[in-house]
């Protein structure tokens, strides 16, 4: 993940992984989740309630234009207590 201000920026995606196969790319910014806000200050939040083979809706803004994408984790997130713990939803897990 990057971070510019308090907004929430996708750094990198794994090929194959659940965001590579939304079509979340590299530089797409993470507007919100299932409607609810995604800011750098909540996104540890957010992490923890992801769960593998569940569907969360991602509003994307790519290139000034707004998306929606369905992303499907193919893992379980491990326990966290910290983001420097993750990158972006662990980009591995996606």
């Amino acid at each position: 993940m990057d971070y510019l201000g308090d907004r929430v920026f996708v750094k990198s995606v794994q090929q194959n992984g659940g965001a590579w196969e939304a079509g979340l790319s590299a530089g797409d910014e993470i507007i919100s989740i299932n409607n609810l806000r995604v800011l750098k200050t909540d996104y540890s939040i957010f992490l923890e309630q992801i769960k593998e083979n569940k569907h969360y809706e991602f509003l994307i803004s790519r290139n000034a234009m707004l998306q929606v994408l369905t992303v499907s984790p193919k893992h379980s997130l491990p326990e966290v207590s910290s983001l420097k713990k993750l990158n972006f939803f662990r980009e591995d897990l996606f």
